[in-house]
């Protein structure tokens, strides 16, 4: 049982996480979590030996608190109005037609 399947999601800092169990706890493959593995990495993992890999739960939840957003950037909401930006500048390609003078 991995050490976020308790109800009350009380982390204890000696929880260690295998490899596998990890990657389904962020959603990502196990691939990516060695690729997000420490020291290239953002994300703390231990060597016990030369092969084996475990992961601390608290940095895990950690982690994935820093990832998470929680407020939209005016920039995006910008971007994903397209009312907006065709209205500011023109139809950028009524503009081509009239430089090649077509329209």
């Amino acid at each position: 049982m991995a050490a976020w399947d308790t109800v009350a999601m009380e982390v204890t800092a000696d929880a260690n996480v295998q490899p596998k169990d990890a990657a389904a706890f962020l959603g990502i493959s196990v691939r990516a979590l060695y690729g997000l593995a420490a020291p290239a990495g953002p994300i703390t993992c231990f060597r016990p030996t030369k092969r084996r890999v475990v992961f601390s739960a608290a940095d895990l939840i950690a982690y994935k608190a820093q990832c998470r957003f929680t407020q939209i950037k005016s920039a995006a909401i910008s971007l994903l109005s397209s009312t907006a930006s065709l209205t500011a500048r023109g139809c950028e390609l009524e503009n081509v037609f009239r430089r090649a003078g077509v329209v």
